[in-house]
């Protein structure tokens, strides 16, 4: 969903949002730093934090003019009729502030929203955020919590019955015909075979999977979530797990999608690298892209 992406963004900073409204709605205006803040009536210093960020997104752009840099829309950005026509026709200034955008699906259809990627890559985060509080979506299926209920001191051992159990629990909600979400790392197989029932069933199938660009991030992340009383995986699972997760992405899950969404996860917030929709490929960071296509094509 190309709507969904952005709004996500959009969803995850009120700042942004003000930024965006304003200037969709003036794609005329160039302004500097305090002419904005004032505007906005926002601090500066997270202003300029924000600009600089979507500046490198390719979103706005600066321009020295004495010593003040002016800040405007670039009409070059790939998908700038596309933004402005979402925050333009469905974002008002009050839904800004209230940090709640509208929902946005296919009309008549049930959707299933697949969050992907490696242990370790932010999938639960990102996913308490993004499925309530944008998609308003409330039916939201963990397997390795429920690993961690069936048993809680080493959940590596229950792995298996909690799979079982997240199948039979996503099958339940299909059958009531309502949206739902499930976390996986798509290192198996089987949800491709799954996800292809379910289109059959009338559900669009959207995915996002969350990248990060090492092993010992992933590692990292999950020792510090068990620090904070959260989860474990074991390290041969997280191994074993890691590469094939994008390649059965490409390879495999790819033409059951009714669209994806590649994010870089490994700084403060999802960095959009790709996304495709009913066939259309959009890359926004080709490096990165580049980068992960070989690896998906590794054995």
């Amino acid at each position: 969903m190309t709507t969904s992406l952005y709004l996500l963004h959009l969803a995850r900073s009120p700042l942004k949002k003000k930024l965006l409204v304003y200037f969709l709605s003036q794609p005329e205006a160039s302004l500097y730093l305090r002419e904005i803040a004032l505007l906005l009536n926002v601090d500066p210093a997270n202003l300029s934090r924000e600009l600089k960020k979507l500046e490198q997104e390719g979103i706005f752009r600066s321009k020295k003019k004495g010593n003040q840099k002016y800040f405007s829309l670039s009409r070059s950005y790939p998908l700038y009729e596309e933004l402005r026509s979402i925050v333009v026709k469905t974002l008002s200034l009050k839904e800004v502030q209230a940090g709640s955008p509208p929902k946005s699906k296919a009309a008549g259809k049930q959707v299933v929203y697949v969050i992907a990627g490696p242990n370790g890559a932010g999938k639960t985060t990102f996913a308490k955020k993004f499925l309530p509080e944008y998609v308003k979506c409330k039916q939201f299926v963990n397997a390795d919590l429920i690993a961690s209920g069936l048993s809680p001191f080493s959940p590596e051992l229950a792995a298996l019955s909690a799979g079982k159990l997240l199948i039979g629990k996503i099958r339940e909600l299909a059958q009531k015909g309502i949206d739902f979400g499930f976390e996986t790392t798509l290192s198996g197989k089987s949800h491709a075979l799954f996800l292809k029932e379910l289109k059959e069933q009338g559900y669009s199938v959207h995915l996002f999977f969350l990248w990060i660009p090492t092993l010992e991030l992933a590692l990292a992340r999950i020792r510090d979530r068990v620090r904070r009383g959260g989860h474990d995986i074991p390290e041969p699972v997280v191994r074993r797990r890691f590469h094939k997760g994008i390649q059965h992405l490409f390879k495999l899950f790819r033409p059951a999608l009714d669209s994806w969404a590649l994010f870089d996860n490994s700084g403060e917030e999802p960095h959009l690298i790709v996304n495709e929709e009913d066939g259309n490929l959009r890359v926004l960071d080709q490096n990165l892209f580049d980068r992960i296509s070989n690896m998906a094509e590794a054995k």
